[in-house]
């Protein structure tokens, strides 16, 4: 992971099994975004219940889980995963829940989305929200 202050100047470069772990529940959770995302072969899901299931990804090596929660019209409303790492200053690495949400559905060309994201951290000093973002629109090429 290469973080750069506009472009030029270094902020972060990590590596390693925990940086690969976290990036693949990072790709996990994504999967509402793209949907058929979701069928491919090196996914497996898991019913836990009629709104919630397991999915588990694995790559190189590396397999986590994370926990989808659906609403009763079947929106995807709720990721959460204990398989992220967290760091402070890139110090010492942690596993720690991580969930992202989603709310706000809209509908353009047909197509049915979240329009509000926002990503937190579980932390035992309470919850830390470091990403909102807003989706205003779909376009299919």
């Amino acid at each position: 992971m290469r973080i750069k202050l506009l472009k030029f100047i270094g902020i972060a470069d990590a590596k390693g099994r925990e940086i690969d772990a976290s990036a693949l529940v990072t790709v996990l959770a994504e999967c509402f975004l793209v949907p058929a995302y979701a069928l491919q072969s090196y996914l497996r899901w898991t019913d836990i219940d009629q709104t919630t299931a397991k999915a588990e990804i694995a790559y190189n090596n590396t397999k986590v889980s994370g926990i989808f929660y659906f609403n009763e019209a079947g929106e995807f409303v709720r990721f959460v995963s204990d398989d992220r790492y967290y760091t402070e200053k890139g110090r010492e690495y942690k596993k720690m829940r991580w969930s992202v949400y989603a709310d706000h559905y809209i509908t353009r060309q047909g197509v049915r989305f979240p329009s509000l994201v926002k990503a937190v951290w579980h932390t035992s000093w309470g919850d830390y929200e470091y990403f909102r973002g807003k989706i205003n629109n779909i376009i299919f090429s």
